[in-house]
């Protein structure tokens, strides 16, 4: 008996170990949270993906205008300046396609969260703009994934 207690104990540690493993080969790089200074002429976004398990081996990839903007793994963000203007969003976790439309200001700061959550019977991926205050708090212990531009 003491001999099959080990054994499970030895398998499911392994499974913890593998599992751990797993998701951090896809988790973000790179330096913790720093804000950067919007500037004057243009809207600054943070686009950011909090740690979860769903959807957690695929990168989001955000593009506009048909060019890429940057890639979020778990726990990642990058910021963007973009022109003022309605601009629309597109994101692309594995199969799923994701847009937002957006009516940026000059001079402002946005938020824009790639979230995943699952139903009883499939997962559901959303870009949404997210108030200030909460987007600053939920982003601040994420990790940079790309230089802003």
């Amino acid at each position: 008996m003491n001999y099959l207690i080990k054994t499970k104990m030895l398998f499911i540690s392994s499974v913890i170990i593998a599992v751990t493993l797993v998701l951090s080969a896809c988790s973000a790089t790179g330096p913790i949270f720093q804000q950067v200074k919007p500037l004057e002429e243009k809207a600054l976004v943070y686009f950011y993906r909090e740690v979860n398990h769903i959807g957690s081996i695929s990168s989001c990839i955000i593009s506009s205008n048909n060019s890429l903007l940057g890639e979020l793994n778990n726990g990642g963000y990058f910021s963007s300046y973009t022109q003022p203007g309605i601009t629309k969003i597109d994101g692309k976790i594995g199969v799923y396609d994701l847009a937002i439309t957006v009516n940026f200001e000059a001079g402002k700061t946005y938020y824009i969260h790639c979230g995943a959550h699952a139903t009883s019977n499939h997962y559901v991926f959303t870009l949404n703009i997210v108030d200030e205050r909460i987007g600053a708090s939920q982003i601040k212990d994420n990790k940079n994934q790309k230089a802003e531009r």
